[in-house]
């Protein structure tokens, strides 16, 4: 059958037990891809945008505070 285009769904979590958690969990709906830090979640979106992020508040290099910030400065991203 004709193949319908999954809904992208980017989590960040520096937790790796709570990244493949809730990875498990999504991936039976979307395709998801999983970062540890907001740092790499900023650079996967501007790679790819995705439809939606899920991100932990308390991270470094970036924090969840930060990354909407800079998804809503991003011109690409602001509809995320």
């Amino acid at each position: 059958g004709k193949s319908v285009r999954r809904e992208r769904v980017l989590f960040a979590d520096d937790n790796s037990d709570m990244r493949e958690y809730i990875a498990r969990l999504l991936s039976e709906r979307w395709d998801v891809e999983v970062v540890s830090n907001g740092r790499e979640a900023l650079e996967a979106a501007r790679r790819e945008a995705p439809d939606l992020i899920l991100s932990d508040a308390m991270m470094p290099e970036l924090d969840g505070f930060a990354l909407l910030g800079e998804v809503r400065e991003d011109v690409g991203l602001r509809g995320v």
